[in-house]
């Protein structure tokens, strides 16, 4: 009986230990993954990393690699408790192999036995700012081969490494590095035990999932998905009460939200749903005049990834939910949210679940606070135009129906941009929302005053010149220190290397938190408050000249002039040689109407306490943003301050084109264009309007009777002042438009910009001035209420402009007119001839002040296809403590609170089922046969 006892008890024992290990894992991990990258210290190659990956609650699986270019080793692994066994060996060439055994604590991994670690050497897992969720496990549909796992670890922000395997005897094996690109990956692989190799480029879908776009060694439209994953799309069910029905699925997460529709306008039905393990529960219902609704339960396939109704109501049991696949995705398929402000919350933000059917047929969903409505498309691939037909989903049976039509432009980030039609502002861009890791930066320029700082009447003059960087300028405004810096932005973090110039000699580094409002938190470094934080000051008007200048021409052409308004009359710059490294100067100066006058002095790059270079210069605020110099030192008199990849007034040449004399003769103010086109040859003229989103703009042109033509294109601006066709219709893909410089002389009094007339027959008209030359200028003219335009052609004559004009519509009225020139203020006052009364004035239009970053609604799509993830939709709210390790909130190493108690919870629970146990068998022991050795639980 003793030993009976014994053997009870040490049974007890072990089932307790392992009950109680497991508990203890499941606090360390807080149910994460053990998957990421990882450094060993101390080893023999410091610069080696392990790509790990959780395969399920018992499997790991790692790629070593020296990472330069020594070795690589593979591993598999399993784990029982809080230890991990791992068998590794290093691929041909290399010979060695071995076992190691590994303890997970809340630091990391750490070696207690085995071959080819130090005894205490720790596996640190290595923490990056965009974690794209994309590290795990992976099978590809359809493939080659079908029993193959990628093992995809994300080891930086801009970086992947796979490890392949086709998991059959005598099969292949891959190692591959990927470089991301906002939501692109571009794929380098290997073969480990053969000379394949080749390049493949994935995109990073909103569900998690990549898909192969092209290159070598996949499928186009091949699907990379982990386990448990819900691919986005069109479904058929089989089989089904109404075979036409289709059921338009996105995934986000572990939800899904679906649209089903039988196509034959029988019925609707929506529902949401939520993903554990390989189950999705679905709740759905149809909407008005349909009263039916229902719970089912689908369990996803991880060979087939089609979804099998396990139970419920609504379907078959066994029926399948069927993924359609095609050829010409756009990856356009995910959820949306139109939200040009930022600020929003998610329960004022509408969102939009769009899925592409074929290459040219789209459906989605909308669904507001207090509406839905559902939509189809047709897809034109060329001019990758989108016209929507949508209709609202009626919340009661008596509730009205509205409708619409609109047309949309896909961008080359995925996003969606409304140009025409009904239901939403015109220019709204449609992006993917939370939780797709796609980080949406406000616009940074602007001054900043920082709360809590030591001296509270400093301001941070800031400028952003690109998505990925920014400039500073610091100043006390007490006349005892200023800073300068530069910062790289990491997604929603800026690293800013400041320092003091002389006689100062301070300098460090500090990472702030960029806030989806355009606040500023400092979360490390030296300087400031940790949690102090820049906000933006307010104007009440607004110049349109804050912002990253360059100036042509310029004795530096590398330099940049970063210009912040500071109020309504004030402006400062940093001026930085930049590349050239050999000066920077700083300016403060004020705006009288539309001219600033500006003192600037160099800042000493050593203290010698010699003099340095100064002067004054005023500038022309144009129309378009653009700063000119009419006098002073320092800058050639005419020569153009621009913004980067700003669009500029004036006359542009297309090229190739079809008409190689043709003219366009552009006015930009705002965010607005307008354009007249001349063949000039006589055939043909047409007019455009457009609408500018940063460096792009959405041009809709036709050709004025008796021409026909007409169209959208799409333009981007390019760093040297041209603008490049991206797409659209009426002009060759990659055709540039090349700006035509005026003189010097003539850029001092130019008259380039778009003009109001008063007193005026019509009071809503605007003339669109292009000054080509010393002596002469285009405009076209247009009621802007749909009655009239008129285009006229002016020669200077006796120092005043004399010009001809002719109606295009509806009549061809005609006439001459003379003006004269107010080179000051740049107005022309009619003098003589028809059209216009005798006295009236040509004036730059009041909409003049010029709005163009802070706070811009309509963010450049070049600044959104680069950026990172949201973090959780509440990441104002993110403590700073977790910020500060400047990663993912740690995955597998942190002891989470509710871990604890899950697990305490747990043990507890467990400690009363073992007493109860041992409370029975101590009854029950004098029934055990005589002579065991043991007792057999079952």
């Amino acid at each position: 009986v003793s030993t009976q006892s014994t053997g009870t008890t040490s049974m007890i024992n072990q089932l307790l230990f392992a009950f109680v290990s497991i508990a203890i894992l499941f606090s360390l991990t807080g149910a994460a993954s053990l998957s990421g990258t990882y450094a060993v210290s101390p080893y023999h190659t410091p610069s080696a990393r392990y790509y790990i990956t959780q395969v399920s609650l018992t499997e790991i699986v790692w790629l070593g690699d020296s990472n330069n270019g020594g070795w690589r080793n593979l591993g598999t692994g399993t784990i029982s408790g809080t230890t991990i066994s791992v068998q590794w060996t290093d691929p041909p060439p290399g010979t060695n192999h071995g076992q190691v055994v590994l303890n997970i604590v809340p630091e990391g991994l750490v070696v207690t036995g085995g071959s080819g670690f130090d005894l205490g050497a720790l596996f640190v897992l290595q923490k990056f700012n965009d974690d794209r969720s994309i590290s795990g496990p992976f099978t590809v549909l359809p493939y080659h081969t079908s029993t193959a796992r990628y093992y995809i670890t994300q080891e930086a922000t801009d970086r992947i490494r796979w490890f392949g395997d086709s998991r059959t005897s005598g099969g292949w094996k891959n190692t591959a590095v990927g470089v991301i690109t906002g939501n692109d990956v571009t794929v380098t692989w290997t073969d480990i035990n053969s000379p394949n190799s080749g390049t493949a480029n994935l995109r990073i879908n909103p569900d998690g999932t990549l898909t192969v776009v092209s290159g070598s060694g996949f499928d186009a439209g091949a699907i990379f998905a982990q386990p448990n994953t819900v691919v986005s799309g069109s479904y058929s069910v089989v089989p089904y009460h109404t075979p036409t029905a289709r059921y338009y699925i996105t995934c986000v997460g572990k939800t899904i939200t679906w649209l089903g529709d039988s196509n034959t306008g029988g019925w609707r039905n929506t529902a949401t749903g939520t993903i554990s393990d390989n189950i999705v529960t679905v709740t759905w219902n149809d909407p008005p005049p349909g009263t039916n609704s229902g719970t089912v339960n689908l369990r996803i396939d991880p060979n087939t990834r089609n979804l099998i109704v396990q139970s419920g109501t609504g379907f078959d049991i066994g029926a399948q939910f069927v993924r359609e696949t095609f050829t010409g995705d756009l990856g356009i398929t995910g959820p949306y949210d139109a939200s040009p402000d930022l600020s929003a919350t998610a329960t004022t933000t509408p969102t939009y679940y769009v899925t592409q059917t074929s290459p040219t047929a789209v459906v989605w969903y909308g669904v507001g606070a207090s509406w839905r409505h559902t939509g189809k498309g047709v897809l034109s691939l060329d001019s990758k135009v989108l016209t929507l037909t949508w209709t609202y989903i009626p919340t009661s049976s008596s509730s009205s129906v509205n409708s619409g039509v609109a047309t949309f432009f896909v961008g080359k980030d995925r996003s969606l941009v409304y140009v025409s039609g009904t239901g939403w502002n015109y220019g709204s861009i449609f992006s993917f929302s939370v939780p797709f890791w796609v980080y949406r930066n406000p616009p940074l320029d602007g001054i900043y005053s920082v709360t809590p700082y030591h001296t509270s009447t400093a301001r941070y003059y800031i400028a952003h010149p690109t998505p990925t960087s920014l400039v500073w300028l610091g100043d006390s405004n007490s006349g005892a220190w200023r800073n300068t810096a530069k910062g790289t932005i990491t997604n929603n973090y800026v690293t800013v290397d400041w320092v003091d110039p002389p006689p100062g000699s301070n300098s460090g580094r500090v990472v702030l938190k960029i806030s989806r409002k355009g606040t500023l938190t400092v979360v490390s470094g030296t300087g400031f408050d940790i949690g102090a934080v820049f906000k933006k000051s307010t104007l009440g008007v607004k110049k349109g000249i804050t912002g990253t200048f360059s100036v042509v021409p310029y004795h530096t052409a590398s330099a940049l002039y970063y210009v912040v308004q500071e109020s309504d009359n004030s402006v400062v710059w940093l001026g930085d040689s930049n590349l050239s490294g050999s000066w920077r100067n700083t300016a403060k100066g004020s705006i009288n109407g539309n001219k600033i006058y500006v003192n600037w002095v160099d800042i000493p790059r050593d203290y010698t306490g010699n003099p340095v270079n100064s002067g004054q210069t005023t500038l022309n605020i144009n129309p378009d943003g653009t700063l000119t110099p009419v006098s002073g030192t320092g800058f050639v008199l005419g020569s153009v301050f621009a913004q980067t990849n700003q669009i500029i007034s004036g006359l542009y040449t297309v090229s190739p084109y079809h008409t190689p004399t043709a003219t366009y003769y552009i006015t930009r103010f705002g965010n607005t264009l307008v354009w007249y086109g001349n063949s000039n040859t006589g055939a043909w003229r047409n007019t455009a309007s457009g609408v500018i989103y940063g460096d792009l703009v959405l041009v809709s042109w036709n050709d004025p009777p008796p021409g026909s033509n007409s169209g959208i294109v799409l333009l981007r601006a390019n760093p040297n002042r041209s603008l490049t066709v991206v797409a659209g219709s009426g002009f060759d893909i990659g055709a540039v438009f090349t700006l035509k410089p005026l003189p010097e002389a003539v850029q001092l009094t130019s008259f380039t910009g778009p003009y109001k007339v008063t007193p005026y027959h019509t009071p809503t008209a605007i003339y669109y001035i292009t000054q080509v030359s010393a002596d002469k200028l285009i405009w076209l003219g247009d009621s802007r209420n749909g009655n009239w335009r008129n285009t006229g052609t002016g020669s200077l004559i006796n120092n005043n402009w004399v010009v001809d004009w002719v109606d295009i519509l509806p009549s061809l009225n005609h006439g001459q007119c003379t003006l004269s020139p107010n080179s000051n203020d740049r107005t022309l006052t009619m003098i003589s001839g028809q059209g216009f009364d005798i006295g009236s004035v040509f004036s730059f239009i009041d909409t003049f002040p010029y709005i163009f970053n802070e706070n811009e609604d309509n963010i450049a799509i070049s600044n959104i296809e680069s950026q990172g993830r949201i973090e959780n939709g509440n990441e104002d709210n993110i403590a700073i403590s977790n910020i500060e390790s400047q990663g993912r909130i740690e995955n597998g190493i942190t002891i989470p609170m509710w871990g604890v108690i899950v697990s305490c919870v747990f043990i507890g629970l467990l400690t009363l089922v073992v007493i109860a146990m041992i409370i029975y068998l101590s009854i029950n022991l004098k029934r055990v046969t005589e002579g065991s050795d043991y007792i057999i639980m079952g």
